[in-house]
């Protein structure tokens, strides 16, 4: 078959049947075996590609060639080759020149992906050096990931305490708030994976490799637990990334805006004298805002000038209870209700108005 061109050989292995593949994969050269190894896989035979890959490595005993097999297998041939190992032991032999071969982002996914359960699996192998080298470029690789995580970390620090809380509307909490469930899911990811390269790298006798993978877990928890942290889990004492964003928040409702100091207004305070903190005090402002819908021309806010000042007064007063009604019908009674909403400066109310208008119609 070696006057074969690469598509020629391509679509002929596309077309062996399952007792081919030993047969006829034995007289390959070691780039025509990863040449063809992925047509042997789901993506191109739904049925039988176990088959297959098990025949293909039946007719493989060459360290080179199974070797050559591994520059080409997938996440999913490398784990069903790994289960078969439990009802074909004679596949044990096979696997260190496979895992020579195997490239790391492969055994990235295998160990990534494989079940809890057949982690195990890769136990035996651990005092190869095929594996305990696939755990040391792994272990390089966590190593630097852990260190740009945490400069990614700092600086959304950074960015969450130089807000401009005017610019914020509850859109953009949003927005902050799943980068922050992101940054926390690409910690676990870091960590899982690590948990689960230590549980190999027990049972080799690199303790270099242990004591490598081991600070990268401890160091990755602790950035879970103080960086980053939980919403649900915000004390006075904790130190993280939704920690600074509710004191960010919360330091426009204080006595100083532009710091995260001040006194903060209590959770009870009424709504309408909260917004006095987005410098919305007239009634001009509350009906920009939408919160007056039935008044439909800002001229319409004060009487005509000839009414007498008790007639105009009275007037201003059942405007202003309007827009104490309209915000309990929005579900805004309060200061907390403010907060519940992330409702944090005045475009965050405009959005929130607009977005809940149907609720202020009788």
């Amino acid at each position: 078959m070696t006057a074969l061109s690469p598509t020629e050989l391509w679509v002929l292995a596309l077309n062996w049947t399952v007792p081919e593949w030993q047969s006829e994969i034995s007289h390959l050269t070691p780039e025509q075996i990863t040449l063809i190894a992925p047509a042997a896989s789901w993506e191109y035979d739904h049925e039988n590609w176990q088959k297959k890959l098990l025949n293909a490595l039946a007719g493989l005993s060459t360290p080179s060639s199974l070797e050559a097999l591994g520059k080409a297998l997938t996440i999913n041939q490398i784990i069903a080759i790994l289960e078969h190992t439990v009802t074909m032991p004679t596949l044990l032999a096979k696997l260190p020149p496979i895992f020579v071969g195997l490239p790391p982002p492969i055994f990235r996914g295998l160990l990534a992906t494989i079940p809890q359960e057949n982690l195990s699996l890769l136990k035996p192998e651990a005092l190869t050096e095929a594996i305990q080298h696939q755990l040391t470029v792994l272990a390089h690789e966590l190593s630097n990931e852990l260190i740009a995580y945490q400069k990614t970390l700092e600086l959304k620090n950074r960015e969450i305490e130089t807000l401009v809380l005017e610019d914020v509307g509850y859109t953009e909490i949003d927005f902050i708030s799943h980068a922050i469930k992101d940054l926390f899911d690409a910690g676990m990811n870091i960590f899982n994976l690590t948990s689960r390269a230590l549980v190999i790298a027990w049972n080799t006798d690199r303790l270099d490799i242990i004591e490598s993978l081991s600070k990268i877990k401890e160091n990755c928890q602790k950035h879970l637990t103080t960086s980053v942290g939980s919403p649900k889990e915000i004390t006075p004492e904790t130190t993280n990334l939704w920690v600074s964003l509710e004191k960010r928040l919360n330091s426009v409702f204080s006595d100083s805006s532009h710091t995260n100091e001040g006194e903060i207004l209590p959770d009870h305070t009424p709504a309408i004298e909260a917004l006095a903190k987005f410098d919305v005090w007239y009634l001009s402002d509350y009906w920009q805002i939408g919160l007056l819908p039935h008044i439909h021309s800002k001229n319409h806010l004060e009487l005509d000038i000839s009414e007498n000042p008790k007639a105009q007064q009275t007037h201003r007063d059942h405007l202003f209870l309007s827009v104490k009604q309209n915000l309990a019908r929005l579900g805004l009674h309060s200061l907390g209700d403010l907060k519940s909403h992330s409702i944090y400066s005045r475009k965050a109310l405009d959005e929130f108005v607009r977005h809940n208008r149907h609720l202020l119609h009788d």
